[in-house]
């Protein structure tokens, strides 16, 4: 993960702690993967981001 991203969500961690660090990096990761496995950059579903996040929890 890169560190700029890392920095972003902890100042809005900082400011809303509702959800761990690790939450969001969790989310941006799942959205990657989502993107790699269906070959979209710009847009993927609900259901894509959701199977993709149920695949990478399975394999992790």
């Amino acid at each position: 993960m890169n560190h700029e991203f890392v920095q972003i969500v902890e100042d809005i961690h900082y400011q809303d702690s509702r959800y761990k660090v690790e939450a969001y990096v969790f989310v941006m990761e799942a959205l990657s993967y989502t993107q790699k496995k269906f070959k979209s950059i710009k847009h993927v579903s609900a259901d894509e981001l959701l199977e993709g996040m149920k695949e990478l929890l399975i394999n992790k």
